[in-house]
């Protein structure tokens, strides 16, 4: 009984350990494909290489942070938009 169990976890760690290896291939492809695309962009509107790998770090780091307050403001959690909203009327 002990050594199936132990059976049980080795297999289950396993898969675990193929699907971190499998997401991990893909977010690399996709990242590459992405990198292909903004290069070829930038190439065909003159934009220097710089500029792009700028614009595109900043709108990485600014999308998370407006889905996450659009989340909130959904769910009506938001209490300082309405302490500013009742302080202007």
């Amino acid at each position: 009984m002990q050594q199936e169990k132990r059976y049980r976890y080795g297999t289950k760690r396993l898969l675990a350990d193929i699907r971190y290896i499998v997401i991990l291939a893909e977010v690399h492809f996709r990242l590459e494909c992405f990198n292909e695309c903004d290069v070829s962009v930038g190439h065909t509107w003159n934009i220097p290489d710089s500029v792009m790998s700028l614009t595109l770090i900043a709108a990485g780091s600014s999308v998370p942070d407006v889905i996450t307050s659009l989340i909130v403001v959904r769910d009506g959690m938001n209490c300082t938009l309405l302490l500013v909203m009742r302080r202007q009327s």
